[in-house]
């Protein structure tokens, strides 16, 4: 089931149990049809969701963009924001890019941050913070977000940038809303079965699994070798997890191959995708 926030007025942030802005991008996203546009096709449903909300003045105060780093997250941010706040580039006074300093964002600048989100925008009416490598932020980082996350200033915004949902601490990841990226078309790694099973072990949901499996576009005829390239990942992740899902997603694919005649490699993956 898909859980719901209410949408708040600007800069209001977000309460549970309203069923108007949804928290993962609505299943009917995953269908539309899309429009021919000069960003990525397979993220365009994301940006789409994006700008829909910010016409209906029901945009949240946060958001995760989840993806490898290949999705093109930070110029998905970009084309959002050009219209958004205006700004043509990410150098406008009221944008700011929080970075990591060596591999850690600290408190420090976590803090310094959550200052200058109280300042009034300067040439804009709102203002915009996105947050790079997200799981770069430590604990005590993570902690002083948390403050910027239930008590967020009037007109601003949050984008945090991430490879994986457990790169955020739970109470971050549960005041914040998920939208998946996938890597950009034309990139070698678009299929690859480590980037791709690391984007769809990602996801919470069936249909963000099959929307990510879908957009990767792997042909008929190279799906069983693609099947036993990712199946090293797969145990790979389930000697970390221990999960009961995967568990069982790896002997079923095991049996599959052990039985190869007749098989339907096409339908192994997609039951593979949607058990993760």
């Amino acid at each position: 089931m898909i859980s719901a926030v209410r949408a708040s007025p600007k800069g209001q942030g977000t309460s549970l149990a309203f069923p108007f802005c949804l928290t993962r991008v609505p299943d009917y996203l995953y269908n539309e049809r899309m429009q021919a546009v000069s960003e990525p096709s397979a993220n365009q449903e994301v940006l789409s969701y994006l700008r829909r909300a910010a016409s209906q003045n029901t945009l949240a105060h946060a958001h995760a963009l989840i993806g490898p780093q290949s999705s093109g997250r930070m110029e998905l941010v970009k084309d959002f924001l050009r219209d958004f706040i205006p700004a043509r580039t990410l150098a406008h006074p009221d944008v700011r890019i929080l970075e990591p300093e060596g591999e850690v964002i600290t408190i420090g600048a976590v803090r310094l941050a959550r200052l200058w989100l109280s300042m009034t925008p300067i040439a804009a009416d709102k203002k915009a913070l996105i947050i790079n490598r997200a799981s770069a932020m430590n604990t005590e980082a993570q902690n002083a977000l948390l403050t910027v996350l239930e008590e967020p200033a009037k007109d601003t915004y949050l984008f945090l940038l991430a490879s994986h949902r457990k790169q955020m601490l739970p109470t971050i990841y549960s005041r914040v809303v998920p939208l998946y990226c996938v890597p950009l078309p034309g990139e070698e790694q678009n299929t690859a079965p480590g980037h791709l099973i690391h984007s769809v072990l990602a996801a919470d949901t069936a249909s963000e699994r099959m929307r990510l499996w879908l957009s990767a576009a792997i042909p008929k005829e190279e799906m069983r070798s693609w099947l036993s390239a990712a199946l090293p990942r797969l145990r790979e992740e389930l000697r970390s997890k221990r999960s009961g899902a995967l568990g069982t997603a790896v002997r079923n694919l095991i049996a599959a191959q052990a039985c190869p005649s007749g098989q339907n490699w096409q339908l192994v993956a997609e039951r593979l995708i949607i058990s993760l």
